[in-house]
């Protein structure tokens, strides 16, 4: 009973919550946080930082331990035959790598620019990560001024149906006013109900994208309120010239320092096979203590044994396997140049077709709300040649149709700015 009076309180505290109102910034804060497909790339990297302790581990000493039990069997001339005694022994070993003409060495080197790469392609998926959110973000914004723009339509066309009717009783104008009105405005609360739709959709998105749980804390999203009719004051300007943000780009996309990495790596591997070609040197330190049952077969038998040698271990023939690996890597380096060289030009391309959209929207802004005021003003003046009898229904619904759909365009230009300045931060790599 007290568990589920808690329980209560709890669910209760839940629902009289404060949503919490969250920003661009918060967003991307979480989905950092959250978002399982970053946590992918983080368990690659860790894998590779474990791969490079691997190949450390090469450098240093390598100490076993052993122990045995069984039976021995001695035959010698000073022995009438053969004789077996139990036997328990007990060995320790240590080795340790001298020299390889650089061949751990490179292999170490290989690894560790291998996870410098896994860090890369972790840096890269998370400035993706950041773009998505924020084209979710925007495009969450754009539908919801959406439904603005579509309630209006079916204010005005339930306006017009309310003006015909009165119009068709008092003689003024024919039926058929009144059943295109009603037409109207049917079709314009479909567009307002595929709006709401719409709307609920690219929530979802947003969260799936930013790894939002919308049943854990009560949130809501912060909504600007747009000037549109100034909207052309408060754009952003793009302060660098094209070529300024090619070399930002150069210096901070992830993907070109991964491709890079990718390089080293490829060097440092090709110089570690052609290590294979000489000889390596290790030092060994081997103790061994026996213990067997019979006592007059331990002077057959050592009780204590060490051995400490320097050994110089050459492979002289493998059936030409050192020569195809070798080639094998120059193969592998070439195709990394190729790629980074490949990367960097279409690094180049992305920043100028990102900075040309965002040119081009900006222009498309500023277009849409000339439209949008002149298409405004058009349908002022189709209203008053309506109800003094000089226009028709067909030109008023022609120009409220064209206001409405420039309204909706400044909307969707609007933030489709956003979203194609976005897609510049990523391009040159913020």
């Amino acid at each position: 009973m007290i568990r589920l009076i808690f329980s209560l309180i709890a669910f209760s505290s839940l629902l009289s919550a404060e949503p919490k109102v969250l920003k661009i910034d918060d967003l991307v804060t979480i989905a950092l946080e959250k978002s399982p497909d970053l946590d992918i790339w983080r368990a690659d990297y860790n894998a590779s930082k474990q791969r490079t302790r691997q190949a450390e581990g090469e450098r240093r000493p390598r100490v076993d331990i052993g122990a045995g039990a069984g039976s021995t069997v001695v035959k010698s001339a000073s022995i009438d035959g053969t004789q077996s005694s139990g036997l328990m022994t007990g060995t320790l070993s240590v080795s340790q790598l001298l020299y390889d003409f650089g061949k751990t060495g490179k292999k170490i080197e290989a690894h560790r620019l291998g996870t410098d790469t896994a860090h890369a392609t972790l840096q890269q998926k998370i400035s993706d990560k950041i773009f998505d959110v924020k084209e979710a973000y925007y495009y969450v914004l754009q539908a919801k001024n959406l439904i603005a723009v579509n309630e209006e339509n079916v204010r005005l066309n339930e306006k017009q149906l309310h003006r015909a009717e009165r119009y068709y009783e008092a003689g003024i104008r024919t039926k058929i006013d009144v059943s295109d009105a009603k037409v109207n405005l049917i079709q314009a609360r479909k567009s307002l109900n595929s709006a709401r739709y719409e709307y609920r959709r690219a929530r979802i998105w947003l969260e799936k994208v930013a790894g939002l749980d919308p049943h854990a804390v009560p949130h809501r999203l912060y909504a600007p309120e747009i000037d549109y009719a100034n909207a052309d004051k408060s754009l952003p300007v793009m302060e660098k010239s094209l070529e300024e943000l090619v070399a930002f780009a150069y210096s901070h996309r992830m993907e070109l320092r991964s491709h890079h990495s990718r390089i080293e790596s490829a060097k440092a591997r090709l110089a570690s096979l052609r290590g294979g070609y000489y000889p390596k040197f290790l030092a060994t330190l081997d103790y061994t203590h026996n213990e067997v049952a019979d006592s007059d077969l331990e002077l057959y038998v050592p009780k204590d044994q060490a051995n400490a040698l320097v050994i110089l271990k050459w492979n002289l023939y493998e059936g030409g396997k050192t020569d195809a690996r070798i080639e094998e890597a120059r193969a592998e380096l070439l195709k990394r140049l190729a790629q980074y060289n490949d990367v960097k030009s279409r690094i180049r391309q992305e920043v100028a077709d990102a900075v040309t959209r965002a040119l081009r929207n900006r222009d498309e802004v500023i277009l849409a709300q000339s439209l949008a005021e002149a298409a405004k003003e058009k349908f002022e003046q189709a209203q008053k040649r309506y109800e003094h009898g000089i226009g028709d229904y067909i030109e008023l619904q022609q120009a409220r149709q064209g206001y409405i759909d420039a309204s909706s365009s400044l909307v969707v230009s609007y933030y489709t700015l956003f979203t194609s300045l976005a897609a510049v931060e990523r391009a040159v790599g913020k």
